[in-house]
């Protein structure tokens, strides 16, 4: 194979990865995206040094400049579901400030309720003797 056609595959897998980060997030499934991101680091020292082979086996500037514009497209795409997941993050991570704030407020109330209506303690000792 080339390396023009193992740096498209390994784009093809970021993609793979990008679109399992928006399974991932949208099902609350935090283990599955830190894969997905374990996996993705991988890919980056991958995709660099393929990208520096495939621009090596290009044969003359022409070759060269249509790689980087089939890149560009592809980079495009990639960027686009990154910014997507990034969004789909920030909304799960409100979600779950807003679930914890509530949590808090329901257990102050407990709290208090507990103090207002709870039975006082008996006390440790009942006589002097």
């Amino acid at each position: 194979m080339s390396a023009q056609t193992d740096l498209l595959q390994a784009y093809q897998e970021w993609r793979h990865c990008s679109l399992s980060e928006s399974d991932a997030i949208g099902a609350s499934d935090w283990p599955r995206l830190s894969r997905s991101h374990a996996r993705k680091a991988g890919l980056q020292l991958q995709i660099v040094r393929q990208t520096k082979e495939a621009e090596a086996e290009c044969d003359s500037p022409a070759g060269r400049s249509k790689l980087r514009d089939n890149l560009r497209t592809i980079l495009a795409d990639l960027l686009l579901l990154e910014s997507r997941n990034s969004a789909l993050l920030a909304q799960a991570r409100g979600r779950a400030q807003r679930h914890r704030e509530d949590l808090n407020r329901i257990s102050s109330n407990l709290r208090r309720l507990q103090r207002s209506y709870g039975s006082p303690r008996p006390a440790a000792w009942t006589s002097y003797s």
